[in-house]
Order: C-alpha cells, then structure tokens, then sequence
C-alpha cells in the first residue's frame, strides 16, 4: 500500500503517513528501514521515537482463538479459497432477504484517463438531469478531488466523502440517494451503510421510479470483491438500482498487470480480456503475497505458543519462585524469614521471571523483524530459498530463549532490592513498558 505524508503545524512539526486510498492518517505507522528518521532530519525535525513491538498476532491467529466462528458478506464466494486456506472456514451461500433487481451494466472502456474521466462527467450530467441520484466509486482521494473539481467546472455540485471530511460522513450518506445528489466516494465499498433511497426528504418512490441510486466506479480495483462491493451500495434490499464501471488501458492495474496490452491499445474484446486478466494476476500476485506471509508468521505463531504456555504456567502457580530458589538457594533463604511467601511468590512470578520473559519475547521479534528485512538478500547470496533461510535462523535463534529468560531472571533475583512490599526493578535500571 502505497502512503503518502503530511506535517504538522510549526509548534510541534512531525511526519505523518497518510493512506493513499483513504486518506486517513496512519496512526503509530512508521516508514521502515531509518526512512522516517531520514526524512525528519531532512526536514528538521527533532526524531520521534519509534516505539517498540512488544507482541504481535496475525489476524487470522486471533480469529482461531475464538471457539465459534462465522460471519456474513455478500461477496464472500470470490473469497472461498482463502477462508479455507487461513481460517479453515467453508463457504455457504444464503439467498438474500429480497431478491436483486439492480442493473448492472457492462464496463465501458476508454483509451487514456482524461477521456475516461469526461464520459464519467457526461455519465453524470445524464442521470443527474433526470434527477436520479448518483454514487461515484473512486480509487483513491485524489481522483476523487480532481473528479470533484470536473463536476464543478461543468455546473454539477457535488459532494465528496473522504477522510478529509469524515466527521460528516453519516450526514452524507444519509443524504446520497436524495433527489439531484451527486455523490464522490473513495473506499465506499466496506462503509457497511444502505443508502436511503430518497434521503431524508422521504422521495422514495419518486427515486424508485427514476430508477434508483446509479453507481459509477472510476475504475476497477485489484480485487473483484471490492468491486462486487461497490456495486453492493446500489440496489440494496430490493431496492431499484443500476452500476457501471468506466475503466481505462492507462488506469494503474491494466498498466502494472497487463502492461503489454496498455501500450498496444487494446480495443474491444480484446481490451475487455486485458482489464479481466490484469484483474485475475492481481488477484494471484495478492493471494501470493498473503500466503508468502502467512508461511512466515505461522513459524512465529508456533513459538509464540510455546511462550504463551510456559508464561501461563507462570502466571498459574508458584513455579516461578520455586525454578529461582532452584537457581539461587542463598537468596531465597535470605529473603524467606522476612517477607511473607506470598508476596515473595508474587515478586518473583510478576516481576522478575515474566518481565525477562517479556524482554526475551520482543528482543525475539526485534530480531525477526531485522532478519526478515535482509533474508532475501542473504538466500540470493547462498542461492537458497528465503523462507527455509528464515526459519533455520528464526528456529536456531528461540532455541535458548527460555534459559536466557530463566538466567536473567536468577540474575535480577540475586540483586534486586525486595521487601515487604514487593521488589524495585527501577533501582537496578529495570523499567517495564508504561503501555502496551
């Protein structure tokens, strides 16, 4: 996903990543590789700190830990090779609650964007003569304001949804199926909102009769499902409707994924095939990319287990403080005529054995990060495959994790100044993290 940046006012200028397509900005997001510190101290700036992962889970990991689950969408059966490759979750179709009577028309293909773009503003102009409610689908935030900028020079007011004005989102599209809106949208797809047809002025029947809410995409996406779903705004619940995606051999998925067919111009049939094959090796490159990573984190998932169950053993009982009295006997015969065993337990299970587990666990993940980062180029070298290269690494690095967890903690049990009420980790310069 590609990002852009923006600076903050002068009294406390930083950098922030904003989402292309949604134009939100990117909270706690960093560019990676010293590129964000690179670009502060080009601009001036006093370094922000760039955090810590603590842990990490994937979506799909989460999603496992619950005993039941299941979920509805209305594009899901373009999805089913993936729900049952990373959820292990079967697909079954329910007819809708009304049936569909939207009008889907056939794309429409133009040479270059500016064409494109002007039938777009003709397309417009059409429907909204009539009075007919219009919804355009773009794909990022700025077509979205360049096609915004068109309607307005061509005498058709329009309103444009984006992060830029996401405080009135629900009164926009409240409103997007009234009588004469013109709608301009990114990322409509996933909004999960049915547009009244009519709006609050309760012209229902009158939109009914013009034909209902006209969806207009600017283009096709990398996934046929967003596209399945921008379609979905139109037509919901039995309502009338109709959509059309105006597409052109310059937009950006025709030109990375079907490259030769752009510079050859491709028309009729043949360009209709070009922008379906771009679609269908986006849609593999992208499952591709999914599963490549899925391959990684899965190992990561495995000996995130393994801690998870020795921490829970912690937590449990008194382990903790019975593996630092195996360790450091003269300690724990020291402190024991003093402290309450309780709170000695305590101090050694919440303290000292989780807190250097905790440390070992991201250490760990620092080290993954900064292993996947070069992997490829060190696989290239040795002419091996990168994912084997990562797990040999990843495998012979958590070997010892948990001894060196154990000698920390003996190490910290043996210095720490602990009384009554519990042990100080701050004086020995031990600090744990204030958020997670």
């Amino acid at each position: 996903m590609r990002r852009g940046c923006r600076w903050s006012s002068r009294a406390r200028r930083t950098v922030h990543l904003i989402n292309e397509s949604r134009g939100r900005v990117a909270r706690r997001q960093r560019w990676p590789d010293g590129l964000h510190a690179a670009v502060e101290a080009k601009e001036g700036l006093a370094a922000s700190d760039s955090g810590e992962i603590l842990d990490s889970i994937t979506i799909q990991s989460l999603v496992r830990r619950y005993r039941t689950i299941c979920g509805m969408t209305g594009t899901a059966v373009a999805a089913g090779q993936q729900f049952r490759e990373f959820y292990g979750l079967e697909i079954a179709v329910i007819p809708p609650n009304r049936p569909c009577i939207r009008t889907d028309e056939p794309d429409r293909l133009y040479p270059t964007i500016g064409e494109k773009e002007q039938a777009v503003v003709g397309e417009v102009a059409d429907a909204h003569a009539t009075g007919r409610p219009v919804l355009i689908g773009t794909l990022d935030v700025a077509e979205s304001e360049r096609l915004a900028g068109a309607l307005g020079r061509a005498g058709l007011r329009c309103t444009v949804l984006n992060a830029k004005n996401d405080a009135q989102e629900a009164a926009i599209v409240a409103e997007a199926g009234a009588h004469g809106a013109i709608t301009v949208s990114t990322q409509m797809a996933g909004r999960g909102t049915d547009i009244r047809l009519g709006g609050s002025g309760g012209d229902r029947d009158l939109i009914a009769e013009l034909g209902g809410l006209y969806l207009i995409g600017t283009g096709r996406h990398a996934s046929s499902r967003l596209d399945e779903q921008l379609r979905g705004r139109a037509g919901r619940q039995g309502d009338p409707g109709g959509s059309v995606f105006l597409v052109s051999m310059e937009d950006e998925l025709v030109l990375q994924y079907a490259p030769d067919e752009a510079r050859a111009q491709a028309s009729g049939a043949k360009a209709h095939w070009a922008l379906g094959h771009a679609q269908r090796v986006a849609e593999g490159v992208n499952l591709e990319i999914h599963r490549n990573t899925w391959q990684y984190n899965k190992l990561v998932e495995d000996q995130w287990r393994i801690v998870l169950d020795h921490r829970a053993r912690v937590l449990r009982g008194a382990d903790a403080l019975s593996a630092l009295g195996r360790q450091c006997p003269e300690r724990l015969a020291e402190l024991s005529p003093g402290i309450d065993g309780d709170v000695l337990a305590g101090a050694a299970r919440q303290m000292i054995v989780l807190f250097h587990l905790d440390r070992a666990w991201a250490d760990h993940l620092a080290f993954l990060a900064d292993l996947r980062e070069g992997i490829h180029l060190r696989a290239l070298a040795r002419g091996t495959v990168p994912l084997n290269e990562f797990m040999k690494e990843a495998i012979r690095a958590f070997r010892d994790l948990l001894e060196e967890a154990a000698a920390r903690s003996a190490q910290t049990f043996r210095i720490a100044p602990i009384t009554a009420d519990g042990v100080d980790l701050e004086a020995i310069g031990l600090k744990r993290p204030t958020s997670t």
